[in-house]
This record gives structure tokens, sequence and C-alpha cells, in this order.
């Protein structure tokens, strides 16, 4: 009996002993397993909670809110016990909650981007944000994780950058080229405009699309270099769209893979055939959609597990320890920086990154350690030419930093900014007002020429075509109308007309109107970019000058104008009627030497070219030389001529033909050496026989001898002879001067 009871105590003890032991094993191994899923449930939720973006769990059947982040309360406004008693319908507006039922009824057990939706914040604003959603099993609950990324400033920044690159595009190539249409490349991220001219095989914009993928200056590559770096495979579809392009004209695209620096590029390409000078050519963009192909495998390949979140940001994403080690990095990361995981995880922050102690913004992060502050700001790194947008946060084991590349968006703000700064430039340095003609509304929209030139404020920015016809002035109306209706109708490219506008004040001023019509793909125009120039002060000078030229061709005086050299550039018709010369036979020679001959004064030929090299106003008379040999005297006044900066132009000369009066001046002095010689014969020769004679007739007197007598009026007869004799020659010099006509013949005068 004792034996029995030995054997089965031993047997119960060992049983015992096993079941022990066992229970201790278990024990052990559930304990461990235990802190195990703690420390991961641990780790887990304080990525939920330091999660940037607004992240929170919600119940798939009756869409009550589980759990949300402190972003989450931060940014819709909401407590946490607010957010907890709402469903997600109350955060959407009431036209968007049967697409989220409908999107909750097809969820799938499996990671999923939801796209765009609006969502409400507790102020009543409304702000556009984009989901990223996989299931998970919260506390036995079927919910989702949610993480949610608000994009409403980005989508309007995009929005206003896409209008302003746009515009600025079309006017500023309106402005630089008006015989060129306009190009339609959008200076948006990551797009380039080229030109290919295929009879010299240049690629013009070969450049900007280097430009696009690679930092360094390498020059601007061949169309033949760019074709050899498409990926083979991709080769074939462009070659084609580019033949076709060729062949048709029609407006082609096409994407393709491009493997440039060792580095592989997608891109987009939108091409036409257009004619320029009669040649023809392609032109059109080319877009760098890397990114966004990064971005559709980044998502294609997210996990459907809370493990890889992070992985599924699309900013990169660095975790430091206090003593500032790097503990974790995510793809964005290795793909932002090129570097990968491995061979950062571990290493001190500076050896990874030795030159951000000198960043400015190096005590921001020391910040966030020490004080546990969250920190938002750019950051430019030169090294790698590269700015990021970072936001610092604190994490119970250091601090997690979140960056995003924004290089091009501020390369984008500074090309518009330097597009703004030209606009305006050659916009306040023309005398135009440009305009963008809607030819489906008929709505014109000016710049500030319209203001500037013409007076009309701001108010008037954007006006109806009526408004523009009604400010033409009635007598140009028709004619401006019918011509802009046949400029479209007819579709060429440019239209032109001149006519009179009237300003604000109720003037009018003479303005040249033109324009570029651009066509659709169906060739109806649809839109007009164009200029409003004042001519005014043109026309009116044209007119001036019309005047002063009809003015010159009917004066009685002849004119030259020479030009520094003295070469002869102009004759009005009065030279040809007094010379017989032509203009093509005295163009480009010296007046001297058509019109100076043999009695030509020497002193007064030496005087005259003194003045012209000392450029001098000169005054002479001067015996020139018809084309026939005539001789006549010609009075010449002569000025120099200068434009309105100084400088000498040439020589101006007024000539007038005096040879009746040269002629008359030496009739003159002929007439005064013969009234000379009268006086004298007056005053002298007359004189004698006179006395004679009176001495003669006092002897005839008183002398008594009849023989004497005879003999004194033989004496008195001699002098009455040589009186008449005196007196014959002073009618015959008085007839020389002024002649039988006014004297008649010499018998008459006794």
């Amino acid at each position: 009996m004792f034996q029995i009871d030995r054997g089965l105590t031993v047997a119960i003890a060992k049983g015992l002993l096993f079941v022990a032991v066992s229970s201790l094993m278990l024990y052990l191994m559930i304990r461990k397993n235990y802190r195990k899923l703690r420390r991961s449930e641990k780790q887990y939720r304080a990525l939920f909670e330091n999660n940037p973006s607004p992240t929170w769990i919600y119940k798939l059947a009756d869409q009550r809110f589980l759990a949300v982040n402190e972003a989450a309360v931060q940014k819709y406004g909401y407590s946490r016990d607010e957010f907890l008693s709402m469903t997600c319908l109350e955060l959407r507006p009431q036209e968007d909650v049967e697409r989220f039922l409908n999107f909750v009824g097809t969820f799938h057990d499996e990671y999923q981007t939801a796209g765009t939706w609006r969502h409400r914040l507790n102020n009543g604003e409304i702000i556009y944000v984009t989901i990223n959603t996989y299931p998970v099993d919260f506390n036995g609950e079927e919910a989702a994780l949610v993480i949610a990324e608000d994009i409403t400033k980005r989508l309007k920044t995009e929005q206003e950058a896409e209008q302003k690159s746009k515009k600025l595009e079309e006017l500023n190539e309106k402005l630089l080229e008006k015989r060129e249409r306009l190009r339609y490349v959008q200076k948006l991220a990551k797009v380039a405009g080229w030109e290919y001219y295929p009879d010299e095989d240049r690629l013009v914009g070969a450049d900007e699309i280097l430009g696009l993928f690679s930092a360094e200056d390498k020059g601007s590559p061949t169309y033949a270099e760019l074709f050899e770096a498409i990926i083979p495979e991709d080769l074939p579809k462009v070659l084609r769209a580019n033949k076709q392009l060729l062949r048709t004209g029609q407006k082609t695209e096409v994407s393709y893979r491009i493997r440039w620096n060792e580095q592989l590029r997608y891109l987009r390409q939108v091409g036409e055939a257009d004619l320029l000078d009669g040649v023809r050519i392609l032109r059109g963009m080319v877009q760098d959609v890397t990114a966004m192909k990064n971005m559709e495998k980044e998502r294609d390949q997210a996990g459907s597990t809370l493990s890889r979140t992070l992985d599924s940001i699309t900013d990169g994403v660095i975790e430091l320890d206090r003593s500032w080690r790097v503990t974790r990095v995510n793809k964005a990361f290795e793909k932002l920086l090129e570097i990968e995981a491995g061979k950062v995880v571990g290493l001190a922050v500076l050896d990874v990154f030795p030159d951000a102690v000198s960043l400015k913004s190096f005590p921001e992060y020391t910040n966030v350690m020490e004080k546990g502050s969250v920190s938002r700001f750019e950051e430019y790194y030169a090294s790698r030419e590269q700015w990021f947008f970072v936001t610092a946060i604190p994490t119970q084991e250091g601090i997690a930093v979140y960056f995003k590349d924004i290089t091009e968006h501020k390369r984008n703000e500074e090309q518009v900014r330097i597009w703004l700064h030209r606009y305006e430039s050659v916009a306040k340095a023309t005398s135009e007002a440009i305009f963008d003609f809607d030819l489906k509304t008929m709505m014109l929209i000016w710049n500030q020429g319209l203001e500037r030139i013409y007076g009309y404020g701001p108010e008037y920015q954007e006006t109806p075509l009526s408004w523009w016809e009604e400010r033409v002035h009635p007598e140009d109306r028709q004619r401006a109308s019918e011509s802009l209706d046949k400029g479209i109708r007819n579709g060429s490219t440019f239209w032109s007309e001149q006519y009179r506008f009237r300003c604000a004040d109720g003037t009018y001023k003479y303005v040249e109107d033109s324009g570029h019509i651009i066509f659709d793909s169906n060739q109806e125009a649809v839109q007009m970019i164009g200029s409003l120039r004042d001519i005014d002060e043109l026309i009116k000078a044209n007119a001036e000058n019309k005047r002063l030229a009809e003015i010159i061709t009917k004066v009685n005086n002849v004119i030259v104008i020479t030009d520094v050299e003295g070469k002869i550039s102009y004759i009005n018709p009065r030279f040809t009627e007094v010379t017989g010369y032509t203009f093509e036979e005295v163009a480009g020679r010296k007046p001297g030497e058509v019109l100076q001959g043999a009695e030509s004064d020497p002193q007064t030929v030496r005087h005259m070219g003194e003045a012209i090299r000392a450029r001098q106003f000169f005054s002479v008379e001067i015996i020139n030389y018809t084309r026939e040999g005539r001789k006549y005297w010609m009075q010449i006044d002569c000025t120099p001529i200068y434009d309105d900066f100084g400088n000498h132009q040439g020589f101006i000369a007024i000539q007038n033909d005096v040879t009746e009066r040269k002629e008359r001046e030496v009739l003159l002095q002929e007439h005064v050496r013969i009234l000379k010689e009268i006086s004298w014969l007056n005053s002298h020769e007359i004189r004698r026989p006179v006395t004679e004679i009176m001495g003669l007739m006092y002897l005839i007197k008183d002398s008594d001898s009849e023989l004497e007598k005879v003999e004194l009026y033989g004496l008195v007869n001699e002098a009455a002879h040589n009186l008449d004799r005196i007196v014959r020659e002073v009618a015959m010099k008085a007839y020389s001067l002024y002649g039988e006509k006014s004297l008649g013949s010499t018998d008459k005068l006794f």
C-alpha cells in the first residue's frame, strides 16, 4: 500500500512541476510579447500624434471619429472631445456627403489615395485637402486611418501662377517680336519652350529643356544630342509624332523618357508646325513630369499598414535622437537628397550634413530639441542649390524634421518677378496700350497704358467691344470696324488699322491699332493680343512736312540741300527750271562742279569753300552757267543744318536769280558815265561858243565899220556852228542813254 501511494505521489509531483514550469514559461513569453506589443503600439501612437498632417481614425460602420491627432485639432479648430462626438459627415459641405458615403461603401482592404476633398473648419471656412487612407483594426472595430493634407493655398498659388505666367508669356512675345506668332509656353514649374528648324538641324531653347533636369551649365545641346538621350523603347513613338507634325502640321502630344547625366527623366512634349518668313519650323513646349511619375510610383508602392505611413508621406522626413543621431528617414528623404537610408541611419547628423551648422536655421533645430516648440521656416541649401520648406517638431526621442523641395516654386516666383519687371519696363517705355481681346466674349482687357496714354482709369481695365467702337471717330468708325471684321474672317494672323481715337478728356488722337490673331485647333479665331499705339504727333508731323514740301516745290527760289561733304542730296523744281539740270544729273555732285564756269569769281569761290569747311553761314553773288551754257547771276544764302542733338547734317542753300538786277546795275553805271559827259559838255564846251557869240555881238554893236561887222558876223557864224556841233553831240549822248523812243530824232531838237 505504501509503495502505491509513494509512486502516485511522485507522479503527481512531476505533473505539478511540469504544469508550474510550463505556466512560468508561458507567462514569461506572454509578458515579453506584451511588452513588445506595448512598445510597438507606443511607437505607432507617437507617429500618429506627432504627424504634422491632420490624422484621424473613424469607424466604418457609422463614420464616427475614434481618434484624432493634435494637428487635426489645431487645423480644424475642434477640441479633441468635440471631434470624438462628431462623424466624418459633419466635416463636409452637404453637397459632398453623398460622394463620401459612396466612397465608404466601396472602401477596400488596402491603402488608397482618395483624391481631393472639401472640408469645413469650425469657423465655417472651406478648405481643400488630399486624403490618403487605409483600413485598420481599432480596439476590435473595423475602422479607417486618414491622413489629410491641406492644399488650399497650393491650389490658389498654382492657379494664380498659371494665369500670370500665361499672360506674361503672351504679352512679352507681342512686345518683342510683332511678326512672330505668340508662343504658347506657360512659364510654370518644369516647362520649357523650343523651336526646331529642320533645314538647319538647329534647336532653339535646348538650354531651357536642359535646365529642366540639369542645374549645370553644359551649353546648348543639339537636336540630335537630345534625341540620342531618349530611351530606345520610346524613340519610335517620338519619331512618329515628329514625322506626323512635319507632314500634317497638326498639333501632336507625346510622352517619353530620357536619360541625361545618368538620370532618368519623364518628359511630356506638345508641338505644332508653323511658318516663319516662309520657312517651316516646329515649335512647342516640353514639360518635365518626372516628379509626377515618381509620385505615382510612390502612390502605387505605398503599403496598406500603419508601419508604412511614413513612407507614404511626400515630404522628406528625418528623425534625430537627443544625441543628434539619425534614427529614421523615409523614402522621400532618400529621393529628395539622393541618399540611401542605410548610409545615414545611426550616423551623427553633422557627419551626414557637415555644412548644416553654418545654416541660418540651425538655431531653430536646437530650440525645437531644447524647448520642445514646433518651428516652420524656409531654408536654402547652397551646396545643393535647393530650397526647402521645413517643419521641425519635438518627439519623445528627440526631433522629427519634415521638409519639402520648393526649389521650382522659388524659381517660378523669381521668373514671374523678372517677367513682370520686364513687361512693366517695356510697357512704360512705349507709347502703346496693350490689350487682350477675347473673340468669344467680345471683351477687351487693357494694361496701364490705356490710363497713361489715353487717360482712362482702372475702371476701364476690362471693356466690351462696343466701348471701343464708341470711341473711334465717327468718320473712321465704319472703316475701322469693317477692317477688324475682315481681318478676323479672312483667317489672317495679323491685323492693323489707323484711325482717330477719343481720349478721356474728349480730344482725339491718331492711333495705329494692330494685333496678332490666335486660332484654336478648328482654325477658329479665339483671341487677339495687340496694342493701341499713339501716332498723333507722327501723323501731324507728316502733315506739316507735306505742307512744307508743297511750299518748297512752289516757291520761286532755287533750293539746294547737300550732305556734310557738300554733295547734292535734294533740289526743288525751280532748280531745274533755272539751270536745266535734273536731280538725276546732279545728285551726289558738288554744286560748283556743275554750275561754275570761266567768269565765276575765284575769290568768291574760295570764300564759299572756306565757309563750308568751317560750317558757317555765307551770302554771296556769283556767275553760274546753265546746262546749255547760258551765263546768269545767282545770289546764294547758305546755312549749315544740325539735328536735335547738335550733329551736323549738311547745308541748305536758298538761291535767287539776280541776272536782271545785275544787268540793270551795269546799264545804270553806263548811264552815269554818259550823264557825267553831258554835264561836262554843258558846263564847259557849250559855255565857250556862247561866250564867244556874246563877246562878238558886243563888238558888232560898238563897231562903226561895216567891213569889221562883216568879219565879226563871220566869227559869230563860226561860233554858232561850234555851238550846234556841241549841242548835237549832247543830243547824241542823250539818245544813246534813253533811246530813240524817248528822245526821237536829234533833228527835232532844233
